[in-house]
């Protein structure tokens, strides 16, 4: 199957076993309850695939701002574009999207949508930070099925060029 394709090709450390599913930023690691807790497929990796929008914010990817405080902003903008990605990327994969804990975000994206320093704004922000994230992570899974090239073993031919410049001409 596609997503987990996907998964495999980013390189993230997914830990199955928790009793909910959270990217931790300091560990660098993506935790998921088994994935027999969910309804279906689409359902886990619908969450397996917001985790790892996360899990691309890292400093050492995309360098976004991964706050752990559920009430700030930034957790907020960082949870709407996760949200958005993988709505983008379980389309990419074709699956068919499974809400989940939407309505549990749903008053910190409203604040954050009617914030004076963002407002509207925040959507864009955030749909942009989602799709270069998706990005990102397809351009994973491209370099991944690309054959890896064997190192070119041709033999360079020194041709003089006719282009030489006389002295005195």
């Amino acid at each position: 199957q596609r997503a987990e394709g996907l998964l495999a090709a980013s390189g993230a450390r997914i830990r199955h076993g928790a009793d909910a599913a959270f990217y931790a930023p300091l560990l660098d690691t993506i935790h998921l309850p088994p994935a027999a807790s969910f309804v279906d497929a689409p359902a886990y990796y619908t969450v397996a695939l917001h985790e790892l929008t996360h899990w691309s914010g890292h400093p050492k990817r995309m360098n976004r701002v991964l706050s752990t405080y559920p009430s700030s902003v930034e957790y907020a903008r960082e949870e709407l574009c996760a949200e958005l990605g993988s709505l983008f990327l379980t389309s990419e994969v074709d699956l068919e999207p499974r809400t989940r804990n939407c309505g549990a975000y749903l008053d910190s994206w409203l604040d954050l949508l009617r914030a004076p320093d963002g407002g509207a704004n925040e959507i864009y922000r955030a749909a942009a930070h989602a799709q270069a994230a998706c990005d990102f992570l397809l351009a994973l899974e491209r370099q991944l099925e690309r054959p890896q090239r064997e190192p070119s073993t041709a033999v360079v031919l020194a041709v003089p060029s006719p282009l030489v410049a006389v002295a005195g001409a």
